[in-house]
């Protein structure tokens, strides 16, 4: 049975990786070793899995050699990784997580989002409007509110796996409170949908009420929720998010942003 093509070439997400949280939970020399694995699992006979051969995975020797790291710092790097669940090994090799999303279909993600993102600006350009009738706007209003149902469970949740620039792009887009909320519990239910039961109880409401605590700012917010996305949180992740502010605020006086993005709050 021939072995699939190999890769020449991978993907590099650009907001993952200047703002995502491998700069954090990884030192410098541990990120070279990151990116090195990342070539090494394309360049592998089994994509997504860096192995010498099917279920022959290379020793520590032998990566060590390949990456060109000291041993010890190779095993470091991926305890690491593991730590962060950015890698499993097994028998076979060692497992980049998540590898299809980031490397396979979710181009096809992209090209959907992008897709109807387009198609809505064209719509807005040709100004299209809705049936002025009574009848007319609440099938419209129907239409709607069933587009965006199924749109959550189909190709509208791809846009929580573009990056944090489109999700911010979206939260631009929404005016009002009720919306920015909307996608902030949407965003936590995606990016942190292994958290406990607890956390989803009313989750809109205990959302609204910490944005209280930090002036509303929505933008601060949504950071938040991306940063600590693939972090080893043990216990509620809602309450992880709380803690964060507190100490911030104990520790500075104030709230300060990463300076990733600007106050999205501004203008409401």
């Amino acid at each position: 049975m021939p072995y699939p093509m190999r890769k020449r070439w991978v993907k590099l997400w650009t907001q993952e990786t200047l703002y995502g949280t491998t700069s954090r939970e990884l030192s410098l020399e541990q990120q070279a070793i990151w990116f090195k694995f990342l070539a090494l699992a394309g360049d592998s006979p089994e994509p997504g899995i860096i192995c010498a051969a099917p279920n022959l995975p290379y020793t520590d020797e032998q990566l060590a050699y390949i990456v060109g790291a000291p041993i010890e710092t190779l095993v470091a790097a991926k305890s690491k990784m593991e730590e962060y669940h950015k890698i499993n090994q097994d028998r076979s090799g060692i497992h980049i997580l998540k590898w299809e999303i980031y490397q396979g279909a979710r181009t096809a993600y992209m090209r959907d989002y992008m897709r109807q993102r387009r198609g809505k600006q064209r719509s807005k350009q040709n100004g299209k409007q809705v049936n002025n009738s009574v009848n007319g706007k609440q099938n419209g209003k129907q239409v709607e509110e069933e587009g965006e149902e199924e749109g959550r469970g189909g190709a509208n949740k791809y846009k929580y796996l573009l990056g944090f620039q489109s999700l911010k792009d979206e939260l631009n887009e929404r005016r009002n409170k009720k919306d920015k909320i909307g996608l902030l519990v949407e965003t936590f239910e995606f990016h942190h949908r292994n958290a406990p039961d607890g956390d989803f109880a009313d989750l809109g409401g205990r959302i609204a009420a910490i944005l209280k605590t930090i002036n509303n700012d929505y933008g601060y917010f949504l950071k938040l929720i991306w940063d600590t996305a693939s972090g080893n949180i043990a216990g509620s992740h809602l309450g992880y998010i709380q803690g964060i502010i507190r100490r911030t605020h104990r520790q500075t006086g104030e709230l300060v942003d990463s300076g990733h993005y600007p106050n999205l709050s501004e203008g409401e």
